[in-house]
C-alpha cells in the first residue's frame, strides 16, 4: 500500500480510496480522506506531477 501526504496538514498516511457514504460517484471517484484532519482531496497524477515539473523547467 501506497503512503499519501495531506496537502493541509502534512502527516503522511495510507492511501486508501474513501468517498463519502452516498455519493453518486463511489466506486469510481480518487477521493482520499485524511485520518489525523478529515480534509478530503484528489491524489495528483503522475501525469499532473509530469506536467508541472515541464512547465516549471521552462520558466527557469
Amino acid at each position: 500500500m501506497r503512503e499519501v501526504e495531506c496537502p493541509l496538514c502534512g502527516k503522511r498516511f495510507p492511501g486508501q480510496e474513501a468517498c463519502v457514504v452516498g455519493c453518486p460517484f463511489a466506486g469510481s471517484c480518487q477521493t482520499l480522506c485524511c485520518p489525523h484532519c478529515h480534509y478530503r482531496f484528489v491524489e495528483e497524477s503522475k501525469l499532473t506531477r509530469w506536467v508541472g515539473r515541464l512547465l516549471r523547467a521552462e520558466r527557469a
